[in-house]
């Protein structure tokens, strides 16, 4: 019987994989954490399936997808916002105004997990390089 991931059903899962893909030491997520470094070594590719899984859901296979989508809805907000303003509705123009500080906020996070995701990848593809270097200190 294929042995159940403990980080997987981990209640700060989401904070593990953070830390994971921001490149943290793994002593340093397993003493925070209570884990092992061999949990979190197993736990990586894990990660990469739950993106994957992500992208199937929602339709968007790049970090670029969102970021483009996510762009031209910023631009409609301004327009609306540029009309409201000529047409003097503050109350609505402070709250458009508040949708393009939101949008902008979004556009910054997706930026983030995209410089996230390269770093997945590096993971992924040096993970026996990081197993010689832990043990090696």
């Amino acid at each position: 019987m294929p042995r159940v991931c403990s980080l997987c059903h981990h209640p700060q899962r989401a904070e593990i994989d953070r830390a994971l893909l921001a490149g943290t030491p793994l002593r340093t997520i397993a003493d925070h954490w209570s884990a092992s470094k061999t949990a979190l070594i197993r736990h990586k590719p894990h990660i990469a399936q739950s993106i994957a899984v992500v992208e199937r859901e929602t339709g968007l296979s790049t970090i670029r997808d969102v970021q483009h989508r996510m762009t031209a809805l910023q631009a409609r907000v301004e327009k609306l916002v540029s009309k409201l303003e000529k047409a003097s509705d503050h109350r609505t123009t402070l709250a458009g105004l508040r949708e393009c500080r939101e949008g902008l906020k979004a556009i910054a996070e997706v930026l983030v997990t995209s410089d996230l995701e390269r770093r997945l990848r590096a993971l992924e593809g040096g993970e026996a390089d990081e197993g010689s270097t832990e043990n090696a200190a």
